[in-house]
């Protein structure tokens, strides 16, 4: 069972698109189609602090494994790291031409992989930025990011219908899964590699569905400028 706890009135201009919990729930980062990103509370749902540098919206997020600092990937095509107690940018780099979609950390924390539409996923060094990899896609296949085996296999899905798998750091291709016909218009949840329960959802009315670390709550994005926070029991 889920119930509501509350709605926060995230933006009074434009679509919330990103959600992202810390690792231990305590904060909640959005942003959507305008340039900054914000800081909430991840108890009582206050705004905490608001992040602005990004030259267009940022379209992925994601906390360090520390906490200490937020990672930000933007249509600027620049990922930015953010220290959350002073709120200041710390450092950027720069890995592609066109606006950057996905992003996510290799496990171990010192590699970065990114998407874009300049039709490439580039692993990168998390301390200066080098690149390591770099994988060719075939567009916007190449949206968000997702590691198996303890980093050797990425795998990737955008807008397209299915799922690409590549080797890491080789970046060979390693085979593809058709998932969805069409756009996404249903959340499943799965338990033990089954489907337990599905809800239909109006395509573009829902982003970004994230449950806390804990699994007591589960946090929503909208295109009506709300995020919508759930108890779950």
């Amino acid at each position: 069972m889920a119930e509501l706890m509350t709605e926060i009135i995230a933006d009074d201009k434009s679509h919330v698109t990103v959600l992202k919990w810390s690792s231990d729930g305590a904060l909640l980062a959005n942003s959507g189609f305008d340039t900054s990103i914000k800081i909430w509370d991840g108890a009582n749902h206050s705004l905490l602090k608001r992040l602005e540098g990004h030259e267009n919206c940022a379209n992925a997020l994601l906390f360090h494994p520390d906490d200490s600092r937020l990672i930000s990937a933007s249509s600027d095509s620049t990922v930015r790291f953010w220290d959350i107690e002073s709120g200041e940018e710390t450092k950027r780099f720069k890995p592609h031409s066109q606006p950057i979609v996905g992003l996510n950390v290799l496990p171990g924390g010192r590699h970065l992989a990114t998407s874009s539409y300049d039709k490439s996923i580039r692993v990168i060094s998390m301390e200066n930025g080098e690149e390591i990899c770099r994988v060719r896609g075939k567009g916007r296949e190449l949206g968000h990011l997702s590691f198996l085996d303890s980093g050797e296999i990425l795998m990737s899905g955008g807008i397209h219908t299915d799922f690409s798998f590549w080797s890491i750091p080789g970046g060979k291709p390693l085979g593809r899964i058709e998932a969805h016909n069409g756009g996404v218009a249903t959340m499943r949840l799965f338990q033990d590699g089954s489907v337990v329960d599905e809800v239909r959802v109006k395509p573009k009315s829902l982003y970004s569905p994230q449950y806390a670390p804990d699994g007591s709550m589960l946090a929503a994005s909208g295109a009506d400028r709300k995020i919508r926070i759930w108890s779950v029991s």
